[in-house]
């Protein structure tokens, strides 16, 4: 005799943006996923009830607000994403107006539920509207459990522990609020700064890669740190 397969376990909701049930295997709970019917971004709860989750944004910490792009940030992002000393240890590339307008339209399309798919937040002042930075989030794995990212902090707001606060943030929306198992980021071996950051925000450094990216026409070290759920209290 064959052991028996387990009968799957659903979890039955309503999607929170169209109102219609859906459905979603319970190895799935406390993470984002496509509504079937209507494609909109939704949570999967513990266990059976009403109505699913959203996604747990905007995120708030002491002195930032992290949130979805709106239209009315192009000038602070254009302030932003044009000063090229900015992007001296990021594969990122400066951006003209066009570019940054074009950018945020886009953004508010994204589907946070693929691999590679990035999910942009603003890092806005709580004590007053100005968008002085960015986090970039994206899936690392096609089962979307472990998450990455990247920072930029405008110049003028730097030194100010604001990295590691928007750190945490991170960590407490990809632990608790979307219940992943690890998040992670590869930094260039060259940003002490940015290293020392993920070291205050409890990211512990795995491993270095020698030469391991092309940047900006020379091969460069990269550092990657990491942090487990089960290591977050």
């Amino acid at each position: 005799m064959t052991p028996e397969t387990p009968e799957p376990v659903f979890i039955d909701f309503k999607c929170p943006h169209c109102s219609r049930a859906i459905s979603f295997p319970d190895h799935r709970a406390g993470l984002p996923q496509e509504c079937p019917l209507c494609f909109a971004v939704v949570v999967i709860p513990a266990q059976s009830q009403e109505y699913g989750l959203l996604l747990p944004l905007p995120l708030n910490t002491q002195r930032l607000v992290l949130r979805r792009f709106a239209p009315g940030d192009w000038k602070d992002l254009l302030e932003l994403m044009s000063d090229e000393e900015s992007f001296r240890y990021l594969d990122w590339n400066p951006m003209d107006e066009a570019g940054v307008i074009e950018w945020i339209e886009k953004d508010q399309s994204v589907s946070f539920t693929q691999t590679g798919v990035t999910l942009n937040l603003g890092l806005v002042l709580r004590e007053n509207p100005k968008l002085i930075g960015v986090a970039s989030l994206h899936f690392i794995e096609d089962d979307l459990r472990q998450l990455g990212f990247q920072i930029l902090i405008h110049p003028n707001h730097r030194c100010r522990g604001l990295g590691a606060e928007t750190v945490g943030a991170i960590l407490d929306f990809a632990f608790r609020g979307l219940n992943l198992h690890r998040i992670a980021t590869v930094t260039d071996r060259r940003n002490v700064a940015g290293r020392k950051t993920l070291d205050r925000a409890g990211l512990r450094q795995e491993g270095e890669c020698l030469k391991a990216r092309f940047q900006r026409g020379e091969w460069i070290d990269t550092v990657w740190h990491a942090r487990l759920q089960a290591e977050s209290p």
